[in-house]
């Protein structure tokens, strides 16, 4: 059994956008595709994901109804007022399913009950897509996800910028049965205004799974300081000694 280790580097596999980015990976190999395995590596670099922004939301797939999604359906990242608009698939849409233990040979949720299967089909070899595209109702400063189960493909994240230029980014997973990584990027200077993921699963072997759907939020400096003002004027109000009246 391997665990590869949760790194941050910085630089971008692929330039054709924008730079500061700051990737965020870890992995944890799995030698029976049957059996959850360990997770210590993708569960560090989420964390170390979420710390990086004031703010962080998720979509976990857990209030949406298993089965075929639309093909144009809201995906709501709980904590955050953002949404994204999710589209762009190559035939057959991805599938939700429910699936509390074990797993779909090798793909399995992340987090809770559910996740979004690509590549394909839930129960059978028929293809569904492998692309899908997440158009941000409000730009973003980061986006990650959880992947289980690449053994037959090499998933692609494309990223487009406020502005415009894209940036398109190769996860380094190990092609490994059962696995579970997470993959994030955080870019300093530039918003992010959609995602564009490719080759998620194969139309032929591969059905991989994606969960925990994250984004981070930079505010801008106004809001700021705004949250800064109203704390310091809560924390004002708490330390104000309390005057006894006298006559």
């Amino acid at each position: 059994m391997k665990t590869l280790r949760w790194v941050i580097p910085a630089f971008v596999v692929a330039c054709g956008g924008a730079s500061s980015a700051q990737v965020f990976f870890g992995q944890d190999l799995n030698t029976n595709g049957n059996v959850r395995g360990p997770r210590a590596a993708a569960d560090a670099a989420h964390a170390a994901f979420v710390a990086a922004f004031p703010i962080t939301g998720f979509e976990s797939f857990e209030l949406r109804t298993p089965g075929t999604i639309p093909t144009s359906t809201l995906f709501k990242f709980t904590g955050t007022n953002r949404t994204a608009l999710a589209f762009g698939f190559t035939g057959t849409a991805p599938w939700i399913q429910n699936l509390p233990t074990g797993t779909n040979t090798g793909s399995y949720p992340a987090h809770l009950n559910k996740y979004l299967g690509m590549g394909l089909t839930m129960t059978s070899g028929a293809p569904v897509s492998t692309t899908m595209t997440l158009a941000f109702s409000s730009p973003v400063q980061g986006f990650g996800l959880y992947i289980t189960d690449v053994d037959n493909s090499v998933p692609k994240v494309e990223v487009t910028f406020l502005g415009g230029g894209t940036t398109i980014y190769v996860p380094p997973l190990v092609m490994n049965n059962g696995s579970i990584a997470f993959w994030g990027v955080r870019h300093i200077n530039s918003s992010i205004v959609s995602v564009r993921l490719r080759d998620f699963g194969s139309h032929s072997s591969d059905r991989v799974g994606l969960d925990r759907l994250t984004v981070g939020i930079v505010p801008e400096p106004g809001t700021l300081l705004v949250v800064a003002a109203g704390a310091a004027t809560l924390l004002a109000r708490r330390r104000r000694p309390f005057l006894k009246e006298t006559s």
